[in-house]
């Protein structure tokens, strides 16, 4: 019969996979409301569906550390069987979630390159059930693990450095299997789309004069690339997944690897040009005009104004036979803001609606 596992001889280990929870934890629950903001109803539901699921993995894994028992080798029972089938069903979670996303990226763009397809890929990038994916399968898996934990709790006890177990093996067998086969079928479709993607660029490359499809209007090239580079977190979750089917569980390094994949997919997609553009204010203004935001340093005195307020003042100069350009300054209290457009031709047009 196996004992339970004392975790100060895995000290170091135990910080290490606690930082990285947490990371994930808080920085996808940030990343998660400023996607809903910034992109609102143009979020993919997956990916949102993604972040959900990191930002649920990583507070329930760590639920020793929340309570105060992760360097404890003896956890009370009801603690250790809701640890133990937490953190046995966040694994077809985690996975499920990123075969959704990934599937929805493939089904997408196959139905740009095989129209004809269309009635049966619909079904594949449904949302609703790509979403339900994940819980679909960690759900039994929980309800099953609480009561086997229940019926045989000789059988729950901490077998990790990091969390409790049940050690029973068809049960342990089976999330390593939900695990092994949701990262094979994602790391398929990865490779089939990103392929894909790449020889349609090379042909395009080649016959410029004709028009290829390489991707959805539904999807950019940036998104997929993301998910592309997210799919090799789920590579190196697959190679470890496998390695924990033959090794105890006081292996540490797969449990560091499947960790370290909320904080991968946090870097991954909070660097999408969306994201950035509402963290750092840097949206790009339209050909030939550019803003400046001048701070002043010295009392302001607040004062009522809008962006009606504007007050245009011209520029004249030699060199441009159109005409002076035109400065428009506005107040916002301690802001001022000066915009100078260059005044050309397609600009005057611009200026009297005339043009787009």
């Amino acid at each position: 019969m196996a004992l339970p596992v004392d975790p100060s001889g895995h000290l170091a280990a135990l910080i290490t996979w606690s930082t990285l929870n947490l990371f994930a934890g808080v920085f996808n629950t940030l990343l998660f409301i400023t996607t809903l903001i910034a992109q609102g109803l143009d979020a993919q539901a997956t990916l949102l569906n993604l972040q959900i699921v990191f930002i649920l993995a990583s507070i329930s894994n760590s639920a020793l550390v929340w309570t105060g028992h992760a360097l404890r080798q003896h956890i009370p029972f009801g603690l250790c069987a809701f640890d133990a089938a937490v953190n046995m069903s966040n694994v077809p979670l985690m996975s499920g979630a990123a075969l959704a996303m990934v599937a929805q990226v493939w089904g997408t763009a196959m139905k740009t390159w095989h129209p004809r397809l269309e009635p049966i890929l619909a079904w594949v990038v449904w949302s609703p059930l790509l979403v339900a994916l994940p819980y679909l399968c960690a759900v039994p898996l929980f309800v099953t693990a609480i009561i086997l934990g229940v019926t045989r709790p000789a059988d729950v006890f901490r077998g990790s450095p990091f969390y409790c177990v049940v050690n029973i093996n068809w049960i342990q067998i089976l999330t390593s299997c939900f695990g092994a086969i949701f990262s094979l079928v994602t790391l398929t479709l990865a490779v089939w789309t990103s392929s894909r993607i790449f020889v349609t660029r090379q042909r395009r490359k080649q016959s410029p004069s004709r028009v290829h499809n390489s991707g959805s209007p539904l999807l950019s090239h940036a998104f997929i690339i993301r998910v592309v580079a997210f799919s090799c977190f789920v590579l190196a979750a697959f190679i470890t997944g496998l390695l924990a089917l033959t090794t105890a569980f006081t292996a540490v390094v797969p449990d560091i690897v499947l960790a370290s994949c909320g904080v991968g997919a946090f870097f991954i997609f909070a660097s999408s040009k969306p994201i950035l553009r509402f963290v750092f204010r840097c949206q790009r203004e339209p050909d030939a005009v550019c803003q400046t935001f001048s701070f002043s340093q010295s009392i302001i005195i607040p004062e009522m104004s809008d962006a009606s307020s504007q007050v245009p003042e011209h520029h004249s100069t030699d060199t441009d036979s159109a005409g002076p350009d035109y400065t428009y300054k506005a107040r916002f209290g301690d802001i001022q803001v000066v915009r100078t457009v260059a005044t050309t031709q397609e600009n005057i047009l611009r200026l009297h609606g005339l043009r787009d």
